[in-house]
């Protein structure tokens, strides 16, 4: 059977539906940040076409970073609500 939500608009999902749509987006949400800091070292290996090119995909490597880990407190808390 396919996990599938029933509601087109968010005001009619069900505490259900919203809950498998958190159980289903969190592989996603916990890569997202190493995907793109996949490309950013990939891009940091082309000359920037802009001075300062390098200190900005750095501030933006550090921010993902630091998104890596609110994903992963947000989903430890998804999973264990107090």
């Amino acid at each position: 059977m396919a996990e599938t939500v029933l509601f087109t608009a968010m005001k009619d999902g069900t505490r259900e539906e919203y809950t498998l749509l958190a159980r289903l987006e969190k592989p996603f949400l916990a890569l997202t940040a190493d995907r793109v800091l996949d490309e950013l070292r990939r891009a940091d290996e082309v000359p920037a076409p802009f001075a300062g090119g390098r200190r900005v995909f750095m501030k933006l490597a550090k921010a993902l970073e630091h998104l890596k880990k609110l994903i992963f407190i947000r989903s430890c808390s998804i999973n264990n609500p107090a």
